[in-house]
């Protein structure tokens, strides 16, 4: 099976090769190989020069039975006669198999060469003592006190952005696209903010010393200060627990806010009415009132003056003008961390390097506001990430993702002059929507120039059969991938009920390594095989014609190898462009000799996206990009679509609809504030996926039930994504 006919490359090949360089050493080992599913099918009947023992799964009910002429042992059996033992799987399954198995006394590696034991797994951020406090905590220590204050910025109030000074890139940016003036304002605001006296001051003061520079008029600076305050106040949005919480507080007991600020409190007092804040008891404003927290001016005479004596509890985010500081002045204080802070303390700790420019920090702002609204939000899990609702997943970890394919994918459309996008069912489905939504956002935002859009109804057996037109064809369609029953081969790949009658109808068959076997009972059935093709194929040309597909046109799919597209080309007769998450760019794949394939989450040097986080749980990302029915099996004479039974990925869609409004949730607030066609590398968020990837965050039951895996052009059956 290492050629294909006309002596291609088969794509099975890059597996089998890559297994034999990583596992060369062990060729004369006893091996059992974890997994019986479709990688273990294709890999035994090539690697007769390894010693396979046996095969593990993780259903009892298998051991003692026989796969690929290979018994299926326990993991004592595997410990008794086995030197190693090899997970034989996608890559997603890999940890949760090695959990599985961890205590088993034989080395363990993965698919791609490393010892599973091996692996880092940093829990340091675990050790955090913040992560004993609460809410209810804080509570308790507030009924302790006379009298209260709140720090306001971060503590209250989050920004939509990472940190503080983004607010000002933000201000730079509309200031260019708003009022075509090409300031350096983040620079100047930054210099200016970070003065000596920058405490005392207020934001009038600020401009005029940057005026001293800039010579505007009048106007043109007030219209520039305006523009800082518009963005400053869209970017806050509250703390809600903590909110509700000064707010109840009010109720009992005198209450301040006491913040280093330039602006005004008549600015404050709209952000504070924005954010559902009551009035508090007072509000110390440090450039209103000439002294600062920080250099503890404001302190002393805040106890001097309010206080008198009476027992005080402050609570900020800031370890020195909201600790430190205010307890040399007799005030008790409790720490509460900042957005930013959680960010940097939690199990995504060392994701926060990659955030530096301005796309960067919104994205994680944005999700720091959904993640980490809550200062406690991470203390029952002692500081690792978790997802528990489906909007908030689709936000925060499908939402960057889908923007930066988006943009990107537009992009390149343009620059190849592409007219149209043509989404290939069924991971087109939701991806259109988005694409859909981000386009009318685009025009609402005063952008625009989107290509057209279609949805183009093809799956790899539509697409095999259509573009069937030699017996080399029709051999390909019986070689290709399956595994089950031999009725539910015929029944699947060609449309054909068998009788039961026939002696082979319950038989097991593996393709390709049952592929001789195969063909032979397939004989009486050739006439019926070969109407069935035709008429599927007719049905099938009648309907792309309608799509006039041109190589004005971009396919959009997710991966890999370009199948549906090569033969989607051999039905058109032209070469065709097509844009993909990742994609197998090595020479060996046939389908990018005649066609072209772009990929999104994938450096340039990377051929076969080893690198690429998205790429390492690809079956996750299908699960969730799929549509509400099952595999398109063929159209019939009026283009109804003939599908495959629905699965769980289906039946739980109402479920995928929700996590696509978080999508589309994200797409909205990131465009609200970056303004239109802004990009959002790729490279980045697909690094954020792999902290997904690498166990830094964590999704709650309810959401993984939700995720399954089926191909049904391939076997019958599903499995859960996380066991």
């Amino acid at each position: 099976m290492g050629k294909q006919s006309g002596g291609k490359t088969s794509n099975y090949q890059v597996e089998i090769d890559t297994f034999k360089r990583n596992f060369s050493a062990f060729q004369d080992r006893n091996i059992v190989l974890y997994g019986i599913g479709r990688y273990t099918a294709t890999l035994v009947p090539a690697i007769k020069e390894f010693h396979i023992i046996g095969l593990m799964d993780r259903d009892a009910g298998n051991i003692g039975k026989q796969m690929y002429g290979i018994p299926i042992i326990s993991a004592k059996e595997a410990e008794e006669k086995a030197d190693v033992i090899i997970i034989n799987t996608a890559e997603t399954y890999w940890e949760t198999i090695y959990k599985r198995i961890s205590g088993i006394k034989v080395p363990v590696y993965f698919l791609n060469g490393e010892n599973a034991a091996e692996r880092d797994k940093d829990g340091r951020f675990e050790q955090n003592p913040y992560w004993q406090r609460s809410m209810d905590e804080l509570r308790r220590r507030i009924a302790q006190y006379e009298v209260i204050s709140f720090d306001l910025f971060d503590t209250l109030i989050m920004r939509k952005v990472f940190m503080p000074q983004d607010v000002f890139k933000l201000v730079e940016k509309r200031i260019s696209s708003r009022m075509g003036l090409e300031l350096d304002f983040y620079r100047m605001r930054q210099e200016a903010g970070q003065a000596g006296d920058s405490c005392h001051v207020l934001l009038d003061d600020i401009y005029a010393r940057m005026n001293l520079t800039w010579g505007l008029q009048e106007p043109v600076l007030e219209s520039v200060k305006q523009i800082e305050i518009e963005t400053e106040t869209e970017c806050c949005v509250p703390r809600e627990d903590m909110v509700e919480l000064f707010n109840e507080t009010l109720e009992s007991k005198p209450v301040y806010l006491l913040s280093d600020m330039y602006l005004t409190s008549e600015i404050i007092d709209q952000i504070l009415r924005k954010c559902g804040l009551k009035k508090p008891q007072e509000l110390w404003i440090s450039g209103e009132k000439k002294k600062s927290k920080r250099d503890g001016e404001l302190w002393e005479h805040f106890s001097r003056d309010i206080l008198m004596g009476r027992k005080a509890l402050h609570i900020g985010d800031n370890r020195i003008s909201d600790m430190e500081i205010p307890q040399r002045y007799g005030i008790d204080t409790y720490y509460v961390m900042s957005g930013a802070c959680m960010w940097e303390k939690s199990s995504l700790g060392d994701f926060v390097p990659n955030i530096q420019s301005l796309e960067q920090s919104v994205f994680a702002g944005l999700l720091g506001v959904k993640m980490f609204n809550s200062p406690f939000a991470l203390c029952e899990s002692k500081g690792l990430a978790q997802f528990s609702d489906f909007r908030l997943l689709g936000y925060c970890l499908w939402g960057g993702i889908m923007y930066s394919f988006l943009t990107w994918m537009v992009k390149e459309a343009k620059a190849r002059k592409i007219n149209r996008l043509i989404f290939f069912a069924r991971d087109g489905y939701l991806i259109k929507d988005q694409y859909d939504c981000m386009r009318k956002l685009q025009y609402n935002s005063g952008g625009g120039g989107w290509p057209d859009s279609d949805y183009l109804a093809i799956s790899r057996r539509i697409a095999m059969i259509a573009s069937c037109s030699s017996e080399e064809d029709l051999n390909e369609i019986m070689d290709a991938s399956y595994h089950g029953t031999f009725s539910q081969y015929m029944y699947d790949r060609f449309d054909i009920l068998i009788p039961e009658s026939d002696e082979n109808a319950d038989q097991m068959v593996c393709v390709p390594g049952d592929a001789n076997k195969v063909r032979k009972w397939i004989l009486p059935y050739r006439e019926e095989i070969l109407s069935h093709v035709k008429r599927e194929r007719d049905n099938y040309l009648s309907y792309v014609d309608q799509f006039e597909i041109s190589e004005k046109d971009g396919m959009i799919d997710l991966w890999f190898n370009g199948k549906n597209q090569y033969y989607l080309s051999k039905i058109v007769g032209r070469c065709l462009t097509g844009f993909y998450f990742t994609a197998n760019l090595a020479q060996e794949n046939e389908c990018c000799r005649d066609n072209i394939l772009v990929p999104c989450f994938q450096a340039a040097d990377d051929a076969q996206a080893k690198r690429s986080n998205i790429m390492r749980r690809d079956i996750f990302v299908e699960s969730f990009l799929t549509a509400p029915y099952g595999m398109i099996k063929y159209l019939d004479e009026k283009f109804n679509y003939i599908c495959a039974p629905d699965g769980s990925n289906q039946k739980k869609f109402a479920k995928r609809d929700i996590m696509n409004q978080g999508v589309c949730d994200f797409m909205r607030d990131y465009l609200e504030l970056m303004g239109e066609e802004t990009d959002l590398a790729p490279q980045f968020t697909d690094r954020f996926f792999g902290e997904f990837v690498d166990g830094h965050l964590e999704l709650s039951g309810k959401l993984k039930d939700a995720f399954y895996f089926d191909n049904a052009f391939v076997h019958r059956g599903e499995s859960k994504i996380f066991d």
